[in-house]
């Protein structure tokens, strides 16, 4: 794993903790900003940056890496376009994210 990965998984773990937090009402910290958002958003750069560098480093990326950068994608997805053109899922997606933010988290500082 690269800077690069490192620093994205260092803001995600610290955004999920922050995320389930505010959900649990243990602390809520005001940001101008939406933390599950940005999170969401940087789930995504994550799995891109990743496929890139296996990409880069052994020529060529295998389907189960493929289909994982999918699985932990698709909720970060569905929660961008659920803020920005269809609300469904509201409730539940926010926790579902989180915990796969501090999931990728974890996995980008080993």
């Amino acid at each position: 794993m690269g800077v690069l990965e490192k620093i994205i998984g260092g803001a995600m773990i610290i955004l999920g903790v922050l995320v389930i937090l505010e959900i649990f009402n243990v602390f809520s910290l005001a940001l101008p900003f939406d933390k599950v958002l940005i999170g969401a958003g940087l789930m995504i750069l994550f799995q891109i940056v990743n496929i890139i560098m296996m990409r880069i480093e052994s020529g060529g990326v295998e389907p189960v890496h493929m289909i994982t950068a999918v699985v932990f994608a698709a909720p970060a997805a569905a929660y961008i376009v659920s803020v920005f053109l269809v609300p469904f899922l509201t409730e539940s997606l926010p926790m579902i994210v989180a915990v796969l933010m501090i999931a990728e988290g974890m996995y980008a500082m080993h």
